[in-house]
């Protein structure tokens, strides 16, 4: 299930996309079907990445993409290999409740976002999504 309406988001061709705590990749592969759109999915968990880079791999080879790009990465939010303002979305969800210093967490994913740009953070509730 999505917890992101990317619909609502600025999601034009050369948009770059960081799925920050991908998991298995639901919000990566979704933004991928946006035309034009580049995403890179990270996460703490090896069987996460794999499972989201299999998934992209196969939506890749399935479609002609242009120039669009997509990558993953196994890293740390709190320590992301990426330089300042790179990113044009940021969607970090229902992640935070699982990282020891989530306050780290939020000022390095808007650290790699663009001024003015869209971050996108869910954590979990009581009731279900």
């Amino acid at each position: 299930m999505l917890t992101v309406d990317l619909s609502s988001l600025s999601m034009q061709p050369g948009t770059m996309v960081l799925d920050a705590g991908c998991g298995a990749g639901r919000h990566a592969c979704e933004a991928w079907r946006y035309p034009g759109v580049n995403v890179i999915a990270v996460d703490m968990s090896f069987d996460d990445v794999w499972r989201t880079t299999c998934t992209l791999k196969a939506m890749d080879d399935s479609q002609e993409r242009g120039e669009a790009f997509w990558g993953t990465c196994l890293t740390d939010i709190n320590e992301l290999p990426f330089r300042d303002a790179f990113f044009d979305v940021v969607i970090c969800s229902e992640v935070l409740e699982h990282v020891y210093d989530s306050e780290k967490a939020v000022r390095e994913l808007a650290r790699v976002l663009k001024p003015g740009r869209d971050m996108v953070v869910s954590v979990p509730r009581y009731l279900p999504e």
